[in-house]
Parts: C-alpha cells; structure tokens; sequence
C-alpha cells in the first residue's frame, strides 16, 4: 500500500456515499494514468466512496482529463 493510502486509513468514513458520476470521473483519471493494478484500483474507489477528503483529492485530479470530475 503506498504511503498516501495508508493516511487515508486514518481518516474517519464520511457518511454521503460517492455518486456514480464522481466515481466515473475518478475511473477515467486512473485511467488516464494508466493505473492498471486492480488492487490499487479498488483501495481508491473504497476510499472516494467512504472519506471525503479522499474523494475530493481524487476529483481534483479528475478535472484535468474531466471537466464534469464533480
């Protein structure tokens, strides 16, 4: 597990859940970096789904490649 995901792990769950508009948005930025390891993948859509400062990190980085990322 990398460093930065291993933070994550400290943060408390938020309660609001990921919508599937942000999670497509997060999915075509992973894609656009080529993350292709499954495991990886998942520790990030777990995340965004259950703490908000994740998923606004992620979403962030999701505008460069999609502008509706939000």
């Amino acid at each position: 597990m990398t460093d930065w995901l291993a933070e994550l792990d400290q943060i408390e769950p938020e309660t609001s859940r990921m919508t599937g508009k942000q999670e497509r948005a997060i999915r075509e930025w992973l894609d656009f970096i080529e993350e292709i390891d499954p495991i990886t993948i998942t520790e990030i859509l777990d995340k965004c789904d259950n703490v908000l400062d994740a998923r606004s990190y992620f979403l962030e980085r999701s505008k460069k490649v999609s502008p509706g990322g939000s």
